[in-house]
């Protein structure tokens, strides 16, 4: 399984730099949307990791392509701005939702 990167030119660097040949910096929410129907579509990327900031603009898509394909995991982490504080972490949501129950930290 592969790697996938979306998220600003940063990002997209460092991950470029560590051997991740699936790296993109799309630049509008339309844009983000296709490339991960078309990541998720592809079949041979297992992780997808896209910026907190680039995942906020296209949230219902995510969740749809989460519930369609549920081998493929979608991971965001903070862009250079630093993270974006919410009120559900979605790392805790995604053991939550593997393990069935709710892990407290």
């Amino acid at each position: 399984m592969e790697i996938a990167v979306i998220g600003d030119s940063s990002a997209v660097l460092g991950f470029q730099l560590a051997g991740v040949h699936t790296a993109h910096n799309p630049q509008s929410p339309d844009e983000i949307a296709d490339l991960l129907r078309d990541l998720a579509k592809k079949g041979t990327i297992g992780l997808l990791i896209i910026t907190e900031r680039m995942a906020e603009t296209v949230r219902e898509e995510i969740r749809e392509i989460r519930a369609e394909y549920p081998r493929l995991i979608i991971t965001e982490i903070p862009g250079p701005q630093g993270p974006v504080h919410r009120e559900v972490d979605p790392i805790q949501e995604l053991l939550r939702r593997t393990l069935g129950a709710q892990i407290n930290t």
